[in-house]
C-alpha cells in the first residue's frame, strides 16, 4: 500500500483543532534506549469519533536518529483496529527537545502533502523557515513521524469502557532489532479544555505565558531527576504535571503562530 508522505514545519499550526477548545493531549514516554512524544485528538462527528494519533520516536546520542514508529493501533476490547489514513512527517532534532508537544500537536493538524512512498523516502515538497525559526520545511528531517486517523462508528466508540482500551505504538530500532511499545488509556470522553483562553490574550502575553510554562517545565525536570521511572511515584506524578504544562503551551503557541499568520497575509495584500 502507498502511504502519503507529509511535512510538517516544526511549530506549525495549519488547520484542524481550535484555539481554546483543543481536545487533544499530549504524552511522553521513556523506555530505556528510546523516548517517543504523542499527541492525540478527539473529535466527535455525526457518525461516530474521530480519533488523531501523531508520534515520533527517538534514541540517545548516536542512535538518535535509528528508531522510527512502525505501528499504530487502536485496541478497543478484544479488537485491534488499524487505518488506512496513516501519513509519515519530518521534524528536525533541536525543535523536538525545545517544544516536544507543539511538533506533535503540528503534526495532528497539518494538511502540508507531497508525493511519495515507502518507510523513510524523500519528497518533493520545499518550503522556507517558519515560526521561531528553529527549521524550514524539509524534503527528510532528523526524525520521521506517523500520524493516523481513526474513524469510529459510535457503536464502536461506546464500546471504550475498560481500562485495557488503548492506542498501541510501536517504535523500533530495525537496525539492532529493538522493538518497544507504549500503551495511551482512550479517553471515553475529550480530554479537558486548556486552562487559559488565549484567544483574548496580546501576542506578548501569549510569548510571556510560553516562557513561564518553559520554566515551570525545566524545574519540574529538575526535580524529577532526583526520582527513577517505574520506581517512584512521585517520578509519574511531576510526569503528568509536565505533560499537562507542554499541552497548555503547545496550545498558546497555535494562537500566537496563527494570529501571526493572519496579520502577515493582510500585509502582504
Amino acid at each position: 500500500m502507498s502511504v502519503p508522505i507529509f511535512v510538517v514545519a516544526s511549530l506549525v499550526f495549519t488547520s484542524g483543532i481550535s484555539s481554546a477548545k483543543d481536545n487533544a493531549e499530549y504524552r511522553q514516554f521513556t523506555l530505556g534506549k528510546v523516548s517517543c512524544d504523542a499527541a492525540v485528538s478527539y473529535k466527535t462527528t455525526k457518525d461516530g469519533l474521530e480519533v488523531k494519533v501523531a508520534a515520533v520516536a527517538y534514541g540517545k546520542g548516536s542512535e538518535f536518529r535509528k528508531w522510527d514508529v512502525t505501528d499504530i493501533r487502536l485496541h478497543i476490547g478484544r479488537e485491534a483496529i488499524t487505518t488506512e489514513n496513516s501519513s509519515r512527517f519530518f521534524v528536525k532534532k533541536e525543535s523536538v527537545f525545545r517544544y516536544p508537544a507543539a511538533v506533535v500537536f503540528a503534526a495532528l493538524g497539518t494538511q502540508a502533502s507531497a508525493a511519495g512512498s515507502g518507510f523513510n523516502k524523500a519528497v518533493t515538497a520545499t518550503g522556507a523557515t517558519i515560526g521561531f525559526g528553529l527549521l524550514a520545511l524539509m524534503a527528510e528531517g532528523d526524525i520521521t513521524g506517523e500520524r493516523d486517523i481513526f474513524t469510529l462508528s459510535w457503536d464502536t466508540a461506546d464500546k471504550i469502557t475498560e481500562p485495557g482500551d488503548c492506542i498501541l505504538i510501536t517504535v523500533e530500532d530495525t537496525d539492532e532489532h529493538l522493538k518497544e511499545t507504549v500503551r495511551i488509556a482512550l479517553m471515553k470522553a475529550p480530554p479537558e479544555e486548556p486552562r487559559f483562553d488565549f484567544t483574548h490574550m496580546r501576542q506578548d502575553e501569549l510569548l510571556q505565558i510560553m516562557d513561564t510554562l518553559g520554566a515551570q517545565i525545566n524545574t519540574i525536570r529538575n526535580n524529577q531527576s532526583k526520582y527513577k521511572r517505574g520506581a517512584d511515584k512521585e517520578y509519574d506524578e511531576m510526569q503528568g504535571r509536565i505533560e499537562a504544562l507542554e499541552t497548555e503551551r503547545a496550545h498558546a503557541y497555535k494562537t500566537w503562530f496563527e494570529r501571526g499568520r493572519k496579520t502577515s497575509s493582510r500585509v502582504l495584500h
